[in-house]
C-alpha cells in the first residue's frame, strides 16, 4: 500500500483542494428558452421592462375610483354608474371618471384614472346599470401597479443560478427566449477491472456487469454536466494510460471507476505519474470513499473513484459534484431536511461517515431510517433518498435523535 495513502485529509479540505484546482468557469453559450432547464446561468439577468407593463386587477369585479366607495356600507350603500366592460388583451380607451364603474376580469389592464377593483361579493348590478357597493376599498385595492412584479432595471436573477420551471416562467413574462448560460462541462467515464462487462452482457462466472457508469453518468446529467464513455478498462497500466489521454482531450474532467480499489490504485497512480499528472489527494478522512484519488493532469482533474457502487455513488456527491459545480459557477447547495433517526447507529472516531437512508412520513414528523449496509452492496442504493452525515469525532447517533438528512 502507498504510504501517501495513509495522509488522508478531511471532507472539508479537500473539497477545498478541489474548487482551487478549477482554474476558470465554463464558457456561456446561448440557447433557447425551451432548452435552458436545468442550466446554469452565465450572467445576471435583469428585467427588460417593467412586468406587468400596465396595471392589471388581481380579479373579476368592477374599476372604481376608491374615494367613490369610502362612504359605503350594507345598509346605506354607494350607488355607481356602470360604464360598459374592459376586453380582456385590450388597453381601455376611455378615462374612468368620479360616480362611475367598468366591469373588469383578472388580468385586465385598468382604465385611466381607476385606482381599486370592487370584488364582485360586494356588489350588485342592476339592470339599470347602476351599481350598489356595499364595502369600501382603499386605492389599489385588487390592484398590481405597472412595475409592481418586477421593474425595468430590477435584477431579477443571479449568475450561477440554476434554471427551473419557476425561472422559465418569470423570464417568458419578461419576453427573453434566448438566455447564456454554462456551456456543460464534459466528463469522461473510465471503468476499471477485469471482472466487469457491459450492462447488456451476460457474464460468465466470477465478471460482474458494469454499474458505476451508468450511474457515473446520471449524476453527471443531473448536476449539469455531460458524460463521455471512454468504456471499459483491464486493470493494465498502458491501456488505463491511453484511456486517459484520451479523456484529458476529450473532456473537462475525467472519472475512473474502480480506479482507487486495492491493486487498481497503484496502476491508476502509475498511469497518472507517467503521463506527467500530479496527485493532490489519496485518500480522504470519510467513510465510504476514503481511498478516493484526486490528481490534475495538463491544467483538468482527474478523479479515481471506489468500485463499490454505493461508495463511487457517494464519492461523486462529496467530490465530483463539487469539481462540476465549480466548473459551471453554480451557487446550487445540497437541500437538507432534518428527521428523527429511526435507530442507533455506531460510527468510528476519526472519519466522517456518510449514511444513506430512506425516509418515512410519520404523524410526529419525517423518520430517518439508516441503510447501514456494506458498500458492496447494490440495491439498498436504490432506496436510499438522502445521506446522514455523522461528525468525525462523533461514535455514532441514537435512536430518536434530531439528525440532518442531504438529499440525493
Amino acid at each position: 500500500m502507498p504510504s501517501e495513502f495513509l495522509q488522508t485529509v478531511t471532507r472539508e479540505k479537500a473539497q477545498i483542494m478541489i474548487r482551487e484546482a478549477v482554474r476558470y468557469p465554463m464558457p456561456p453559450e446561448t440557447v433557447e428558452l425551451d432548452r435552458a432547464p436545468g442550466r446554469i446561468l452565465a450572467v445576471d439577468i435583469t428585467a427588460p421592462e417593467d412586468y406587468p407593463a400596465f396595471p392589471r386587477s388581481t380579479m373579476d369585479g368592477y374599476a372604481v375610483v376608491a374615494s367613490d366607495t369610502f362612504r359605503a356600507t350594507e345598509t346605506k350603500p354607494v350607488k355607481l354608474k356602470v360604464m360598459g366592460e374592459v376586453p380582456m388583451g385590450k388597453l381601455p380607451q376611455k378615462r374612468l371618471t368620479p360616480g362611475r364603474a367598468v366591469r373588469i376580469s383578472t388580468g385586465g389592464a385598468l382604465p385611466e384614472g381607476a385606482n381599486a377593483v370592487l370584488m364582485l361579493e360586494y356588489t350588485e348590478e342592476k339592470t339599470s346599470g347602476e351599481l350598489l357597493v356595499s364595502r369600501p376599498v382603499p386605492p389599489g385595492a385588487n390592484v398590481i401597479a405597472q412595475g409592481g412584479d418586477m421593474k425595468e432595471g430590477e435584477e431579477i436573477l443571479k449568475e450561477g443560478t440554476r434554471l427551473r420551471a419557476q425561472h422559465l416562467g418569470v423570464l417568458a413574462g419578461l419576453g427573453m427566449t434566448m438566455l447564456q448560460v454554462r456551456r456543460k462541462p464534459v466528463v469522461s467515464i473510465i471503468a476499471t477491472g477485469d471482472e466487469l462487462v457491459p450492462a447488456g452482457k451476460v457474464p460468465s462466472h466470477g465478471q460482474i456487469r458494469d454499474v458505476n457508469s451508468h450511474t457515473l453518468a446520471a449524476q453527471i446529467i443531473q448536476t449539469g454536466g455531460q458524460p463521455c464513455f471512454l468504456g471499459l478498462a483491464p486493470d493494465d497500466a498502458q491501456i488505463l494510460r491511453e484511456r486517459l489521454e484520451e479523456g484529458i482531450d476529450r473532456s473537462e474532467l475525467v472519472v475512473i471507476s474502480g480506479g482507487s480499489s486495492i491493486g487498481a490504485r497503484d496502476i491508476t497512480l502509475e498511469a497518472i505519474r507517467d503521463l506527467g499528472g500530479r496527485t493532490l489527494i489519496h485518500g480522504v478522512a470519510v467513510k465510504p470513499g476514503k481511498p478516493t484519488i484526486v490528481a490534475e493532469l495538463d491544467g483538468k482533474l482527474l478523479f479515481g473513484l471506489p468500485g463499490h457502487p454505493m461508495s463511487s455513488f457517494v464519492s461523486f456527491i462529496l467530490f465530483v459534484r463539487t469539481a462540476l459545480l465549480e466548473l459551471l459557477a453554480a451557487t446550487d447547495f445540497q437541500l437538507e431536511i432534518e428527521a428523527a433517526l429511526a435507530e442507533d447507529v455506531y460510527s468510528r472516531s476519526g472519519r466522517e461517515e456518510w449514511i444513506p437512508a430512506r425516509l418515512e412520513q410519520k404523524d410526529d414528523g419525517l423518520l430517518a431510517i439508516p441503510l447501514v449496509t456494506p458498500s458492496a452492496r447494490l440495491y439498498p442504493l436504490a432506496m436510499a433518498v438522502g445521506l446522514i452525515r455523522v461528525a468525525q469525532n462523533m461514535e455514532g447517533m441514537t435512536k430518536g435523535e434530531k439528525v440532518r438528512v442531504v438529499l440525493i
